[in-house]
């Protein structure tokens, strides 16, 4: 080894399959080592040292690597932060106030940043950061990828994902003339690329896309597939064939109420199944390329409220089951008949008496669809850009609460042999899986586990999005009777980072389902039946549509249909209670394995009705713990019915390729009579999980859902907690569901509210009143006013009040509630006191949070001014926010003392008037400022937020009717701006010699921008004209299409002057552009632009009527093409008529700055002494400076006019005055001749503003309010 590589600040360890738990082998107080755990390799780096880990990637990149860029196509840097534990809410905060969001989390306590320019050493010096820096660009790469770039002897599909709100076209040129899939299709728009790279290039392929910051990784574009009467019995009661025992249709319920959506091949909808033969055909809504979005469904219709169909192919099934000779199964009707099939007669969902049950019908009759038709290859998702995030979103806004997939991708190919090579990681689409479920709380995602039980050995065998952690994935068992056993084709986990895949299992052979006969229009009513996980998988959909109406009919309070006390399940609570009942098949028995997960799906086992031997009590937390936090539960449990505790938390997506998908860690904790404490941990021997009591075993180290059984219960106190025990993505929902032969423990009243004082600074004292039959006390604290939440325990067993909580943040909000308890143990508690909130005293550092500046207008007065104005600040140290203004000339201007135009204002308007120059332009930002001292804030040393926001703004006179005219300066002012390579050219023009013009490049996005236009009302027919030439680089036989450099003519509306929007012309625009590869997002659809070669100027105009009477701006937006990039466009003698055009405004000089301005001004400026009828005043304004000084006084209790002055006096001095009883004074500036300060602010801060002074002064004529005194 070289002695430099010998020195690197950072060690990358080959990633290991977490199968089991490790106990921690360093010494008590040891610090953690930092480290960054990737599929790929794990990192340690050091503390303020970078990563120079390139330097050990393979040697196939050392070679092929090139430079990185600095910033993404839209000017952010992506960077890793170590943080020294897990963020809390406030860390988090200053994190953003610091310029960086927070985007994912990778192990351990590490998160993944999207930092401003610029903002990067502020984010380095929280003192909460450990270490901040670049993640090797390789481990972008997701391993299988790496290991056929070194062989370089396959070709090779990837699919590269890009951060969202970043653009694709740097990828894109990197891709060249390859054949490409690009897509919008990730959640807020994020891109996803895909590609058939050749052996021969893809080493310097990939490592050309890992040197651009905006994609996020690179993962193998598997091609996504399929995975191929009596399970109704055998899931709720496994008592049948015959008779057959049906416990949840016997209690009404069918799903009625519950809307499930199915993402398959298609649908045979005219099936006697999915018919409804008042309506007609359900809706349908086509789209042919990702991402597609929602429409309006039908509710009350019969079975299927919407059909999406984003095949690309004619809407329905257009295979048959049993199926023809080369022809498919009749998948998607199958499956979605699976679900809620229901012919004559139908569930009755208005009085819930039968569900009229028919063979062939599903397991949730009385349940609707949303059924989304991808085609029989998928070619949505293979060939379309489509995405499972795209998927779910719009299932989810068309009314669906549960999303049935039987299908993913598989490291076997068709022939069921298993790939060599073949890794099962993190990948796109678990993330989306977990990110749809994290984003949309109630929404369940039912995941097919795949079928490579006999082709794939685990951690290959369950596929993607399968591998996700929040979604239940369903593994296969037999048929009817023969459910015990699991299916031998049903993949096995665990999954690659050691967890617990499948969930469970459900019956997936010779399922009896809804059969297609390929045509829509027969009306046919038949059935056959199909194998697989993609069987099990909608047959596990529909017992969740039960468990859901379950909770929405009330059933969980009294055992009976009780609407009155429904309940809206979290997906968390659906899959802890389908969790709860299943039966578990292996060896390990009650504990799962990685055959079936947590056995086989059986509803009787914990739905609870008014005749069960079981009592079922659930804690659906939607307010979620932080680290530190817990909630505990006791009850008092008879012998003789077992006993269980399930926990389920739908958990924050990974980083893409975390070596360990798990973010947030809960524990469950059962404690038993004895004072055993029980929890889930993992066997040493095959990793999976099973339950201990033994101290020294450690936590369950990978897995979301845990499970507690005691099948022989000692009858006594039982204690259920959930314990927050690392929790960096905070707050964590949870659901827990308790069942057993139980009651709730006998708890006390609960306390009133608290009464809260802070003795010392970083120190509350919380005290409330004793209640009867109360042992103990628990007290609870959580950050922000009441209501609060989430809350962490301060003390747990406290004998009585009071209770000090100390270490706080001083000047922030804190909210307490306390809770009684019957025992000693502090374990039997009552319901929460009232909340009560303080605020402690002390330092406070935590910034407001703040969005800056949102507006920036000149009024159009006869002096220059703009007015600036923004939304209020929320502090979290006080509750006065001051706001500093600053401004320049340049667009990208770093806020700071030498560009502060104004500190300490007040409200959320504030008017520049001072040195502005008429048609300049100006560039502002405002920042938030608390009323902390010692933090250097310019005001009075408060924090101040760093925020980045900057609005332009130009100073104009009072304006007319007209129409403005702009010939690039031959006879006027050039009005619009130019963004570079835009320029005002001497020669070129159209009839004199000026002319605005730029020169295409490759990426380019540049405008040449008007000033802001107050366009008359419609009636009065605006309208812009102008002439243009241009011979920009266009092939209209690209291999894409049409392609090439391009631009338009846009528009966008105050205040922001940001929702740009093509303008159309006439005549049109001269070329059609199929393919425009460009960064610039208004120029991103297929359509006529501004392209080729145009020699002699065309004249062209657009009506401006629909944006009548508002102020807009104009532009001209030149898109560089990535691979046609070169050319040049002209534009000139533009006009715009029915416009109010301004006039010149006049230049205000700076003046005399205001005496005192807000805040703390140097020197002594002004002090008053009273001796018998004289008063004696003193003043010194020479720290401003000021030429001299006025000395006004007026009445207490009117601050609005002065009543007396003594004027024109020197900076500094003293005069001797007889004043009446009551008045205030006021030293202001002037500039020696008409102008003053006379401004100022009472004792609470707020400014007042002064009349009069003329009249006592009769100098004055002319108040400054604007100037930056220091």
């Amino acid at each position: 080894m070289s002695p430099r590589r010998a020195f690197l600040s950072c060690i990358i360890l080959l990633a290991a399959l977490a199968s089991a738990a490790v106990a921690d082998p360093r010494p008590p107080g040891t610090p953690r080592p930092l480290e960054i755990r990737l599929a790929g390799g794990t990192i340690r780096p050091s503390e303020g040292q970078p990563l120079k880990s390139d330097d050990l990637a393979p040697g196939w990149y050392r070679v092929a690597a090139v430079a990185p860029l600095e910033a993404s196509a839209r000017g952010f840097k992506y960077l890793a932060a170590v943080a020294r534990g897990p963020l809390s809410p406030e860390e988090r905060l200053r994190l953003e106030a610091a310029g960086a969001q927070v985007l994912d989390y990778l192990p351990v306590h590490a998160y993944r940043l999207r930092v401003q320019l610029g903002a990067e050493a502020n984010v380095r010096s929280l003192p909460f950061v450990a270490w901040l820096g670049d993640l090797p660009r390789h481990l972008k790469i997701e391993p299988q990828l790496a290991r056929l770039a070194s062989g370089q002897n396959e070709d090779a599909d990837v699919r590269l994902i890009l951060a969202a709100g970043e653009l694709p076209g740097r990828a894109l040129e990197t891709l060249g003339s390859l054949t490409v899939q690009a897509a919008p299709s990730g959640k807020d728009g994020a891109w996803r690329v895909s590609a058939r790279v050749p052996a021969s290039r893809l080493r310097q392929v990939l490592a050309r896309l890992v040197a651009l910051p905006e994609i996020e990784a690179i993962e193998p574009a598997r091609r996504l597939r399929l995975f191929n009467q009596d399970a109704v019995w055998v899931h709720q009661s496994f008592v049948g064939p015959s008779p057959q025992e049906t416990p949840i249709f016997d209690r009404g319920l069918f799903g009625c109420g519950q809307v499930v959506g199915i993402a398959d091949t298609g649908q045979d909808y005219d099936l006697c199944f999915f018919r409804d033969t008042v309506n007609g055909p359900p809706p349908f809504a086509a789209c042919a390329q990702a991402p597609c979005p929602a429409a309006a469904p039908a509710p009350g219709r019969r079975k299927d409220i919407l059909y999406y169909n984003w095949s690309g192919t004619p809407t329905g099934d257009d295979d048959t089951c049993p199926s023809l000779l080369l022809s498919g199964s009749g998948h998607g009707t199958h499956t979605s008949g699976s679900i809620a099939g229901d012919a004559l007669s139908y569930a009755d969902c208005a009085t819930f008496t039968t569900p009229g049950r028919n063979g062939g019908d599903g397991l949730a009759p009385g349940a609707k669809l949303v059924v989304q038709e991808m085609g029989d290859g998928l070619e949505y998702l293979n060939a379309r850009g489509g995405s499972l995030w795209n998927l779910a979103d719009v299932a989810y806004r068309s009314g669906a609460r549960i999303h049935s997939d039987s299908w993913g991708g598989a490291c076997y190919d068709a022939l069921g042999n298993c790939i060599p090579g073949c890794t099962m990681p993190y990948d796109s689409f678990a993330r989306d899986a977990d990110l749809a479920m994290w984003t949309y709380p109630d929404l369940l995602l039912v995941l097919a586990a795949g079928n490579a039980g006999e082709f794939c050995p685990p951690p290959l065998a369950v596929g993607t999005p399968a591998n996700a952690k929040s979604p239940l994935a369903v593994g296969s068992v037999g048929h009817g009777a023969a459910a015990g056993t699991p299916s031998s084709f049903s993949s096995p986990g665990p999954v690659f980072d050691g967890r617990l895949k499948p969930t469970l299992a459900a019956q997936g052979e010779s399922t009896v389902s809804a059969a297609s006969d390929a045509d829509p229009t027969s009306n046919n009513c038949d059935t056959c039946t199909l194998d697989g996980t993609s069987m099990a998988a909608p047959t596990t959909a529909g017992l969740a549509a039960l468990v859901r109406e379950y909770y929405t009919a009330g059933f969980n309070t009294s055992g009976t249909r009780d609407p009155s006390h429904s309940l809206v399940p979290s997906a968390a609570l659906v899959k802890a209670t389908l969790i709860d009942g299943a039966v578990a098949l292996g060896n390990a028995a009650p504990s799962p394995d990685f055959v079936s997960g947590y056995g086989r799906a059986l509803l009787a086992g914990s739905l609870a009705f008014t005749s069960s031997p079981f009592k079922l009590r659930v804690d659906d937390q939607r307010q979620g713990l932080t680290t530190g936090g817990v909630t505990t539960h006791a009850y008092d449990v008879a012998a003789g019915t077992p006993f269980r505790a399930t926990l389920v938390w739908t958990d924050y997506p990974a980083a893409l390729n975390a070596a360990t998908a798990r973010v947030n860690e809960l524990k469950l904790e059962v404690i038993d009579p004895s004072g055993n404490v029980w929890f889930q941990t993992l066997d040493p021997a095959t990793g999976s999980p099973r339950q201990s009591a033994n101290p020294t075993d450690p936590h369950d180290s990978v897995n979301v859902e845990e499970r507690l059984v005691f099948d022989a219960p000692a009858p006594g106190r039982w204690v259920v907690r959930v314990v927050g025990v690392d929790v960096p993505w905070a707050p964590q929902p949870f659901a827990l569901v308790v069942r057993g032969a139980l009651t709730d423990c006998p708890a006390p009243a609960s306390p009133g509210p608290p009464s809260l004082s802070t003795p010392a600074e970083h120190q509350v004292l919380i005290s409330w009143n004793s209640v009867a039959g109360a042992v103990a006390y628990n007290v609870y604290r959580s950050l922000g006013s009441c209501p609060g939440g989430p809350w962490i325990p301060v003390a747990t067993g406290a004998a009585g009040p009071p209770v000090t909580d100390s270490g706080l943040s001083g000047g922030t909000p804190y909210s307490y509630y306390v809770a009684s308890t019957s025992d000693a143990a502090a374990r039997c508690e009552s319901a929460p006191s009232p909340c009560a909130s303080v605020v402690p005293t002390g330092d406070c550092t935590l910034a407001s949070r703040f969005g800056g500046i949102t507006a920036a207008i000149s009024p159009g007065t006869g002096d220059c001014a703009v007015v600036l104005s923004w939304n209020p600040a929320v502090p979290y140290c006080g509750s006065d926010v001051r706001y500093n203004v600053y401004r320049a000339t340049d667009p990208d201007f770093t806020p700071g003392p030498a560009n502060r135009i104004a500190r300490c204002v007040i409200g959320t308007t504030w008017t520049d008037s001072a040195d502005l120059s008429s048609g300049a332009t100006y560039y502002y930002a405002v920042r938030s400022e608390d009323a902390t001292i010692a933090h250097g804030g310019s005001c009075r040393g408060g924090n101040e937020d760093a925020n980045l926001v900057r609005l332009a703004a130009v100073p104009v006179g009072p304006r007319s009717p007209g129409t403005l005219r702009d010939d690039a300066g031959d006879t006027g002012t050039a009005r619009f701006e130019t963004e570079a390579p835009w320029t005002d050219a001497p020669t070129g023009g159209r009839l004199g010699p000026r002319v605005y013009t730029a020169a295409s490049s490759e990426g380019v996005c540049a405008d040449l921008t008007s000033p802001i236009l107050t366009l008359l009302d419609p009636g009065a027919g605006p309208l812009l004209t102008f002439a243009t030439r241009h011979t920009l680089e266009y092939d209209p036989f690209g291999f894409f299409g049409a392609e090439g450099s391009l631009g338009q003519a846009e528009i966008a509306t105050g205040p922001s002057f940001s929702n740009w929007t093509r303008l159309p012309l006439t005549p049109t625009y001269p070329a059609s552009v199929d393919f425009p590869l460009n960064d610039c997002p208004t120029t991103a659809d297929s359509t006529t632009y501004f392209s080729g070669t145009s020699a002699n100027y065309t004249t062209y105009s657009a009506s401006l009527a629909n944006w009548g009477g508002s102020d807009v701006r104009v532009r001209f937006h030149l898109s560089g093409d990535y691979l046609y990039p070169s050319g040049s466009w002209w534009i000139d003698d533009v006009e715009v008529s029915g416009v109010m055009i301004p006039g010149a405004c006049t230049t205000t000089s700076t003046g005399p700055p205001p005496i005192p301005d807000g805040g703390p001004v140097p020197g002594v400026p002004l002090q008053v002494f009273r001796s018998g009828a004289q008063t004696t005043v003193t003043w010194d304004a020479t720290q401003c400076p000021a030429v001299r000084v006025n000395l006004y006084w007026g009445n207490l209790g009117d601050g609005t006019r002065f009543t007396g002055a003594a004027c024109d006096l020197p900076p500094t001095g003293a005069v001797t005055l007889s004043l009446p009883d009551n008045v205030w004074l006021l030293a202001a500036a002037t500039d020696g001749l008409t102008t003053d300060g006379s401004y100022s602010r009472d004792l609470s801060g707020a400014e007042l503003s002064y009349t009069g002074a003329g009249l006592v002064c009769p100098a004055i004529t002319k108040h400054l309010t604007n100037n930056g005194c220091p």
